[in-house]
């Protein structure tokens, strides 16, 4: 016995282009849950970072030497500047317009 696949609906085309809509999934649903950024694997000594965006904002991940991961933005609190690109290693965070 066979049956008639029932046609799949997309939601409206405004829905994956309406800016006011992104705007209210980004401080609603985006805000509110956990987000893939990495694997662990890539961060396995002190000093090891990367970083990525999310909703927007810039972040990076770094194991401290405490061998614990922590996420901060990836921002200068005195001109906004952002502190590191893409991934590597370091022992000290300093940002790159201040040094």
């Amino acid at each position: 016995m066979t049956h008639a696949a029932t046609p799949l609906r997309s939601l409206e085309a405004r829905y994956y282009t309406d800016p006011g809509i992104y705007a209210d999934e980004i401080t609603g649903l985006l805000a509110r849950s956990w987000h893939f950024a990495g694997h662990a694997s890539q961060l396995e000594n002190a000093g090891d970072h990367f970083a990525f965006e999310i909703s927007g904002e810039s972040l990076f991940c770094i194991m401290g030497r405490d061998d614990s991961l922590r996420t901060f933005y990836n921002v200068c609190q005195h001109r906004a500047h952002q502190l590191l690109q893409g991934s590597g290693q370091t022992r000290v965070v300093v940002c790159p317009y201040h040094a």
